[in-house]
């Protein structure tokens, strides 16, 4: 199913139950995913849905002897608020774009297909967002091998990440994210551990405004090797005042050491239903 099919799907499919939904009651605020590098701990009201899609994201990694370009565009997660504690997620990538340039031979290769399914299911511990103070919640998930061969690895995998929130003043909040994964060995003959961890600094602004700055670290000890990859990230929201169940994002990625990807270039936005 292509990009433009999917994301017309998940938007209709929200509008419809979401009509089931309550209304005109006092909801939490706004809080998706997206932007960053880390996730948020807080989860949807009850009854509600919630689409964060990706409208662009440009992967580059240029190297001496090539380059390789990775392009995802109109990326939906749909969400859906099981209690006010638990919400559930689906998200896909229905148009993936990578190209690899060896410039050693001049050869240009292109995989275009499907991505991955990953399906979600966030639990919040620990005072909601609603309430101030220091939230967090653990999210289990897995990984179904929908994409193409040339785009993944034809491997189900799954995981867990800890999403922790502290505020630190009425503008200022860290974030704190933690991941620990069991994904396929590169031999392709059993599983191991990769770890991630995400440190974010963010600030909130009168006119709907945010804007965060993230350090994150990805440790894949494959039997073969361990990979580690260090990034960079700053990213931005503005939700609108007059749409309180909208936000529009931008965010940049930057690779810190060598194994890491060059730069990644990403926008999206959320609407909650």
């Amino acid at each position: 199913m292509r990009g433009a099919g999917w994301v017309a799907i998940s938007a209709a499919l929200a509008g419809v139950l979401a009509a089931t939904s309550a209304f005109g009651e006092e909801l939490k605020p706004l809080c998706p995913d997206r932007p960053g590098l880390g996730t948020s701990p807080c989860t949807l009201d009850a009854g509600r849905f919630q689409l964060e899609l990706g409208l662009f994201d440009h992967v580059a990694e240029l190297g001496g002897g090539g380059s390789a370009r990775t392009w995802a565009n109109l990326t939906p997660a749909l969400k859906y608020g099981l209690t006010d504690r638990v919400e559930l997620q689906a998200s896909l990538q229905p148009y993936v774009v990578v190209r690899v340039r060896d410039s050693t031979v001049g050869e240009t290769r292109t995989a275009r297909g499907l991505g991955d399914l990953y399906l979600w299911a966030k639990i919040n511990l620990d005072r909601p967002e609603a309430e101030g103070g220091i939230s967090w919640a653990v999210q289990p998930y897995v990984k179904l091998p929908t994409a193409d061969d040339a785009i993944g690895n034809g491997a189900v995998e799954g995981g867990v990440v800890v999403p922790v929130s502290i505020p630190l003043s009425e503008v200022w909040s860290l974030g704190l994210t933690t991941q620990l994964a069991a994904v396929e060995d590169a031999q392709g003959d059993g599983r191991h551990l990769a770890a991630t961890a995400v440190v974010g600094l963010g600030r909130g602004f009168d006119n709907g405004l945010s804007a965060t700055v993230e350090l994150s670290t990805t440790q894949d000890f494959d039997p073969t090797e361990t990979g580690r990859q260090y990034f960079l990230g700053l990213s931005g929201g503005w939700q609108p005042k007059s749409s309180p169940d909208m936000q529009w994002d931008l965010g940049i990625n930057f690779g810190l050491n060598s194994e890491a990807p060059d730069a990644e270039i990403y926008g999206g936005v959320t609407r909650r239903f």
